[in-house]
Formats: structure tokens, C-alpha cells, sequence
């Protein structure tokens, strides 16, 4: 199966954003696909895509008002780390491009082209837990904010990454 199948699939099993909870599968389907081809497009690899996957499942569960631009919209205390970050990947202001684009598209495009940028030198300096903490535009490879949010994203990841081998060989 093609990767934007594939990932769809897995998407849609995860938990929905509680906010979205009345919307249908095919809405969410919908809803999800331009995030997917995204990340299929900007993921070099399966693995790239995973991760991809996993940071914008993380950082935002995938939510409507994100995936629409429309992070004013969202609850108080969680607008899109309250009007500093955007699209799924919560890039902020270093990601230029992913605000400044002309379309949501190009902006979601460019908020996946920062993440894997910044996740690729977090992967090199140290390891998987890197490649998600520095992405809070530190350089964390330990600590408390990894134990917290980077721990349970490799965990994530890793299965993420599973399913898309398995669904990859479902043909």
C-alpha cells in the first residue's frame, strides 16, 4: 500500500481530539488527508514519516482548528502555544516560512520541512529522544521535559513506525 493509505489508516485509530468527537470517520479522513500527503511528501523515509506523524499527533491530536489554520479558534491555554506556534508541527517564529507561505498548504508544507530539519540534528547530536526535544528550540536530550513529552512520543513513534510496516506488506 502507498504511504498516505497506510498512515491514514493509523491516524484514524489513534484518538480523536475530544473537541471532535462528533465528526464521522470519513470526515476525519477528509480532515486528515492533506496532513498525511504532507507528511508523505516531506518524509524521506518510513521512518521520517513516522516521526512526522507522531510529532503532529503530539503536539496538537490532530484537532480541526489546527488542521484548518484556525489556531485562534482553539481553547483558551492551547492555541498553538497561544498564537507562537503553527500548523500541526507547532513550528514557531524560526520557521519562517510555515507563516509567512501564501497558503495553508505551503505553510503546513513548510511547518513539516522545519520539524524534520530540526528532528534530523536532534537525531544526530542524540538519539531518538533528541530528535523530539529539539524541537522546543533547545538542545534537550535529558531531563524533565524529555521524561515527559519526548519518552512517550518515542513510544508512539515506534509504533506508528510498526504499523506502517505492516500495513506496507498487506498487499
Amino acid at each position: 500500500m502507498t504511504c498516505p493509505i497506510v498512515l491514514l489508516r493509523i491516524l484514524l485509530s489513534l484518538a480523536v481530539w475530544h473537541q471532535d468527537a462528533d465528526l464521522s470517520r470519513e470526515a476525519r479522513s477528509a480532515l486528515y488527508a492533506p496532513v498525511v500527503e504532507t507528511i508523505c511528501r516531506v518524509g524521506r523515509t518510513p521512518q521520517e514519516q513516522a516521526w512526522l506523524a507522531t510529532q503532529a499527533y503530539s503536539e496538537t491530536t490532530l484537532a480541526k482548528y489546527v488542521i484548518e489554520g484556525r489556531c485562534a479558534d482553539g481553547p483558551p491555554g492551547i492555541r498553538c502555544d497561544e498564537g507562537r506556534a503553527t500548523t500541526e508541527w507547532q513550528a514557531h517564529g524560526h520557521c519562517t516560512a510555515a507563516w509567512t507561505a501564501p497558503t495553508l498548504e505551503e505553510r503546513r508544507e513548510a511547518g513539516a520541512q522545519c520539524a524534520i530539519r530540526t528532528a534530523r540534528h536532534g537525531l544526530t547530536v542524540c538519539g531518538l529522544l533528541g530528535s523530539f526535544g529539539f524541537q522546543t528550540g533547545r538542545p534537550l536530550c535529558s531531563g524533565r521535559w524529555i521524561e515527559r513529552n519526548a519518552v512517550p512520543r518515542v513510544q508512539l513513534y515506534k509504533w506508528i513506525l510498526s504499523k506502517m510496516q505492516e500495513g506496507q506488506t498487506d498487499d
